[in-house]
């Protein structure tokens, strides 16, 4: 593949031969300077929140159990941000670790969807069924267990396509090349790696709004319904677009300058759910707080 400045060339059919999208300066300044601020904020807040959940463990939920996963699975993710960042000033070459970096990204991903769509379940059941809230200590070890065979899952579905994406189809360290997915696997990331897990989202949050509102207690819950706002508003933000450009890169398979920019910033968008999520915790960490210093002034 020929390469300009260092750069690999990614030529679109439809365009002069010699013309390549990956080379345009607008998304090279983009590939240096996006993941820059996903990183400093994302780290912090998500190492922050880890933090106080480990300091407070005593007094975890079964919401604290999903949601410390979520932040360990964005601090997995932004600990190997920089080596992107480096990738975009100097090119790495293709090699077997750049098949772990990919590998991570899709960890992060999918750990995140399917944890949110966890939640969404848990908060819906427990206010549609009180009887289910009483009992926390069941309660946090289910939460445990779902948590360990969504990274179970995460990890097996990235062994499992794992020839998919060894070295001599990657055009840079981290982009594979513009062609089609073997059968099955681009509908077993779009089916079960997103609209399923958005249908759920999506039915749970309204389902549990609508029964807090019909129950005139969703005042005294806010805690609850900005968590489970925040879990569908990022996932429709982050992994809409990123799930597009899946059908427009392995499955349409057709590489013009729209369709490989459009690719670029949705992946950038996905990585930034690490920025959005402590909104949500922010939201539990208040409660949590909230009820510690309840139980401190009665004591």
């Amino acid at each position: 593949m020929k390469q300009s400045n260092g750069f690999p060339m990614v030529h679109c059919p439809q365009m002069e031969q010699n013309y390549s999208c990956g080379n345009r300066t607008g998304e090279n300044v983009f590939q240096k300077a996006a993941y820059i601020p996903v990183f400093t904020v994302g780290l912090f807040f998500n190492v922050l929140a880890i933090y106080i959940f480990l300091r407070g463990r005593s007094g975890w939920t079964d919401t604290h159990v999903y949601t410390f996963s979520l932040a360990l699975a964005n601090s997995v993710l932004l600990l190997f941000l920089p080596i992107r960042t480096y990738d975009s000033f100097h090119r790495l070459d293709c090699t077997p670790f750049c098949k772990l970096l990919i590998s991570i990204h899709y960890l992060n991903m999918y750990v995140s969807i399917f944890t949110r769509a966890a939640i969404s379940i848990h908060r819906c059941v427990a206010v549609n069924f009180p009887i289910y809230k009483r009992s926390r200590g069941p309660q946090k070890r289910v939460a445990f267990v779902v948590c360990v065979l969504i990274w179970v899952g995460a990890i097996g579905l990235n062994v499992a396509f794992h020839e998919d994406y060894s070295v001599e189809k990657f055009i840079s360290c981290y982009e594979r090349k513009w062609e089609r997915l073997p059968a099955g696997h681009l509908e077993l990331l779009l089916v079960v790696g997103f609209f399923i897990p958005l249908c759920v989202i999506t039915v749970c949050t309204i389902q549990t709004i609508v029964s807090l509102h019909k129950s005139g207690k969703v005042s005294k819950k806010t805690g609850m319904t900005g968590i489970m706002t925040v879990n569908l508003v990022v996932f429709v933000i982050c992994y809409s677009p990123i799930h597009v450009g899946f059908l427009l890169k392995f499955y349409i398979g057709k590489c013009t300058c729209p369709t490989y920019l459009f690719y670029q910033v949705s992946e950038w968008m996905a990585t930034t759910n690490c920025c959005w999520d402590p909104v949500g915790y922010y939201f539990l960490l208040k409660k949590f707080f909230t009820s510690k210093c309840h139980l401190h002034g009665q004591s």
